[in-house]
């Protein structure tokens, strides 16, 4: 267990110490670059959104709430109050790409992913995940802090400007009153040189604070609505040891199976064959015929007994896919499945060999359920690379319909995937077509 201070030093982390704040390297490297400019206009847009998300959001709560206080119009109502808690993530994924855009910030999203399901354990998902109510928080926030960044953006480019060219303003209007009756006034050109000489420094000293305001929200932000990534790690944790618990019971069921498999059909076959194999050998000399007749019988058997270990073994692991890769293995496969199967696979170098297998072994499972179950004319099967993640995808054109259930093919299809911190979904309404596609992590 942590203790509190850990806790908090953790916390902290999080949030960002003064070097996440201030620009990196030399200040002046980070005043004389685009990044002043990049910043004023992030501060100007906090304060536009803010006030957009702001209207919108009360508009919306104020009519969804009024209109449920009638039973009739609670119709209306509800679905507005949940089009306006749909629209949070949104709005919230916006601001990420918003300041990773100006400031360099990149904030991943928090959301946990729903799990697929009926709607009613998906909307109980989706409510129950922290983050979209952090994202709510932060969109109400948003308003006043960009309304002092307004303020402040708007006034420190205005006075450094103002004074910047207060030549010109004397030149034009004959005289400039600087700071009312505290200050005197300026009547010609040569007076102003103090001014624009306070102006220059007073905007080198606010390109800064435009800079240091920025990164400040940008830190905010990566704490309140950034990924909590403690609570990830433990989710994460959680989930492999469920999924390596459910894999060993897989992989027991799996060694039964190969046993019953081995007893009941290849173990009588080999006994026969040596049966045949010693009838043949007591008939050589007394009857030939007979002999030849139990040899032939004897190589038939060795033959079923050959493929049936063949068979058995590319169920373990096909040499195939050690020796000539998942794109070979996956064209293999294919020419046994009875439904025409499209293929499109785009690798580059070869995945590590966990990832690999563990993509047969997804391919293999979802063709073999075409084939018995979708009643399926054509499949395609995809997978690449992308991101550092393999993608699969495998798509059939038949009835549709397919459920996933604790014990079935499906659930240790998931299984395999989350073994690998990856993710198998599944979309197979009735009717059809049915997708199952897969993220197995490449990269440690």
């Amino acid at each position: 267990m942590a203790t509190r201070a850990e806790t908090s030093s953790q916390d902290q982390s999080k949030l960002g110490g003064i070097h996440d704040i201030l620009p990196p390297g030399n200040p002046f490297r980070a005043i004389f670059s685009l990044e002043p400019i990049k910043t004023f206009i992030f501060l100007i847009l906090s304060f536009i959104i803010g006030l957009t998300v702001f209207v919108v959001y009360v508009t919306i709560a104020a009519t969804g709430i009024g209109l449920t206080m009638s039973v009739i119009m609670a119709i209306i109502g509800i679905p507005l109050l949940g089009a306006l808690l749909l629209l949070v993530p949104v709005i919230g994924w916006i601001e990420r790409e918003r300041i990773g855009l100006f400031t360099g910030f990149e904030i991943a999203s928090p959301y946990r992913e729903v799990p697929d399901g009926k709607i009613g354990d998906r909307a109980i998902a989706f409510l129950s995940d922290g983050a979209l109510w952090r994202d709510l928080l932060y969109s109400l926030l948003l308003f006043p802090i960009g309304l002092a960044q307004f303020v402040i953006g708007v006034v420190g480019f205005t006075v450094p400007v103002s004074l910047i060219i207060s030549p010109y303003l004397v030149y034009a209007f004959g005289s400039l009153n600087v700071g009312g009756a505290a200050f005197t006034t300026v009547d010609t050109p040569a007076e102003t040189i103090p001014l624009v000489l306070l102006g220059l420094v007073l905007g080198l000293a606010t390109a800064y604070i435009f800079i240091v305001l920025a990164r400040a929200h940008a830190v905010f932000a990566r704490w309140l609505i950034g990924p909590d990534e403690r609570r990830a790690l433990a989710e994460r944790v959680e989930t492999l040891s469920e999924t390596r618990s459910r894999m060993v019971g897989v992989s027991l069921d799996d060694r039964r199976n190969i046993e019953r498999d081995i007893h009941d059909s290849t173990q009588p076959k080999l006994v026969n064959l040596a049966m045949s194999l010693g009838m043949a050998k007591e008939k050589i000399d007394s009857d030939p015929q007979r002999a030849r007749e139990l040899i032939d019988t004897a190589h038939n058997e060795a033959r079923e007994v050959l493929a049936e270990i063949r068979n058995l073994v590319r169920g373990l692991h096909p040499s195939i896919l050690t020796d000539r890769g998942l794109e070979a293995a996956i064209r293999s496969l294919s020419g046994y499945c009875a439904v025409p199967v499209q293929i499109d696979v785009n690798l580059g170098e070869r995945p590590p060999e966990a990832v690999e297998t563990t993509a047969y072994y997804i391919i293999a499972e979802s063709l073999t359920n075409v084939a018995k179950h979708s009643q399926a004319t054509e499949a395609r099967v995809m997978v690449r690379v992308e991101n550092g993640n393999l993608l699969i995808e495998i798509e059939d054109d038949g009835i549709g319909g397919a459920v996933r259930t604790p014990a079935s093919g499906l659930s240790g299809l998931q299984d395999r995937a989350a073994a690998l911190d990856g993710r198998l979904t599944i979309s197979s309404p009735v009717g059809g077509p049915t997708r199952i596609s897969a993220r197995l992590p490449c990269e440690s």
